[in-house]
């Protein structure tokens, strides 16, 4: 399938995605918009794809919402869109080089894990034209970095750099701006080698969990591990390929 707006491409089970609208730097329209909500229903249903990548090249990430755009739609679209991103069952790696600000942050804190570049920039500066991140800014961003950080970030607007970006927990890694889509593949792959089920299901107890109160949480992670491990057989066998690199298999089952 071809696209307008973005780039794809498949190697060794990661899907990698590239915003492709440089003269916009990488704005969201509705035909990326809906681009992406259909590519991402194609990654999920398609068993050879194990991890994303979203990237935006090397310039810049995305500047948000394209204010060119006349859709009255645009934002609901969006925000379906980005619950679609942070609900994906498979990982998804956000690839980041220069300004990631505004609707184009909330897009990569939608994502699971940011690898950026030295000289990125992060923030919501809605606020200075009297606005606000309505597309999961003010949701997502204090359950990542913490209440109090994102209130600075929210409430003045300013930018933040990769160093202090890397020090709150909104990065996992920072490496220099040539070297960010191979650090990104380079997890990608680490991540394409675990198992498919266990990261889908580490990845719904972490998201759910997050929203209930400790003991619920506890609770469910229990009732998730004893169903999974009423299945020997699977566990067995996902074992045994960690076992190829790990002495792991003989530890649990002799």
């Amino acid at each position: 399938m071809s696209y307008k707006a973005l780039i794809y491409e498949k190697e060794n089970g990661v899907g990698i995605v590239t915003l492709s609208r440089p003269e916009r730097r990488n704005a969201l329209n509705t035909v990326m918009v809906e681009e992406l909500t259909k590519l991402f229903d194609a990654m999920g249903a398609d068993p050879e794809v194990k991890v994303v990548i979203l990237t935006g090249g090397d310039r810049f990430f995305c500047a948000g919402f394209d204010l060119k755009e006349q859709s009255p739609t645009l934002l609901y679209d969006i925000r379906k869109l980005y619950r679609k991103i942070d609900s994906f069952e498979k990982p998804v790696i956000a690839a980041i080089c220069g300004s990631c600000l505004a609707g184009g942050l909330e897009m990569a804190i939608s994502c699971d894990l940011r690898v950026a570049a030295e000289d990125s920039v992060f923030g919501v500066p809605e606020i200075r034209f009297g606005a606000l991140a309505f597309a999961g800014g003010t949701q997502k961003l204090p359950r990542l970095i913490g209440v109090t950080k994102a209130k600075e970030m929210h409430y003045t607007g300013e930018p933040i750099d990769a160093r202090e970006a890397y020090r709150i927990g909104l990065l996992n890694r920072v490496v220099p701006a040539a070297s960010v889509l191979e650090e990104a593949k380079k997890l990608a792959r680490t991540l394409a080698e675990r198992s498919v089920a266990a990261m889908r299901l580490a990845k719904y107890l972490i998201d759910t969990g997050i929203n209930m109160d400790l003991d619920s949480a506890l609770k469910l992670e229990a009732e998730v591990g004893k169903s999974l491990f009423a299945f020997p057989d699977a566990i067995k066998q996902e074992m045994g390929k960690a076992a190829q690199k790990e002495d792991v298999y003989k530890k649990l089952f002799g």
